[in-house]
Formats: C-alpha cells, structure tokens, sequence
C-alpha cells in the first residue's frame, strides 16, 4: 500500500509540475503575430509568387511586395485573430484575406495550438 501512495504522490506531483510548466510556457499573443507573420510571408513567397506563368518577371516583384508589406500582414493577423486562453494552452484562429496587400493571394482561416512556447497549425483552410 506504501508503494502505490509514494506511485500516486509521484504521480500527482508530475502532473502539477506538468501544468505549471505548461502555464508558464503558453506563448502571448505577440509571439503568435510573429510566429503567423514568418509563417505567411514564407508560405506567399513559395506558393503565391512562384505559382505565376511569366516566372521571375512576376516571381521578383511579387517577392518584394511580400517584405514590403510584412508590417501591414503581421497587422491584419493582429486584427483577425482571436485567442482562447485555455490556460495551459492557446487557440489561435485567424482569418486573412491578403489580396488588398499582394494580388492572387486566396483567403484563408488559419488555427494554430500553442503550448510549450511553440506553434502547432493545422492545415490553413481556403474560403
């Protein structure tokens, strides 16, 4: 009966521990505006500006809007993103529609799980 006690103190004290880290560890907002901005910027500069026919006539324009309007993409994130702190953990669920900022790009619903101070995003749905 001992060893199942000091099994279940143990055990009991992982969990807690496990929780506290992952509280502590819950990234904020900010860091997901970061993280959906490198994550878009890189997604648009291969697949948006590559998918062109006339190749790097576009290709390289188009890239160039990309970094130019890289404050004006972390801002629509900031804008149409809503969060739900669970705690432990945050949901993230944006939706972006980029072509008033980069012509051609589709609009997407992006969710995104953070926990443990890294990202986790599902597979972006186009509307």
């Amino acid at each position: 009966m001992k060893g199942f006690l000091a099994v279940a103190v143990v055990g009991g004290l992982g969990l807690v521990g496990l929780g506290v880290a992952m509280a502590i560890a819950n990234p904020e907002q900010l860091a997901y505006e970061e993280y959906a901005t490198t994550q878009i910027t890189s997604y648009l500069k291969n697949n948006v500006c590559n998918q062109n026919i006339l190749g790097n006539l576009i290709q390289d324009p188009c890239n160039s809007v990309v970094e130019t309007t890289t404050p004006q993409i972390r801002t629509l994130v900031n804008q149409n993103t809503q969060r739900q702190d669970l705690f432990f953990f945050s949901i993230y669920q944006t939706n972006l529609s980029l072509g008033s900022i980069i012509p051609f790009a589709p609009n997407y619903q992006v969710e995104t799980v953070g926990a443990f101070n890294n990202f986790y995003t599902f597979e972006p749905q186009k509307r």
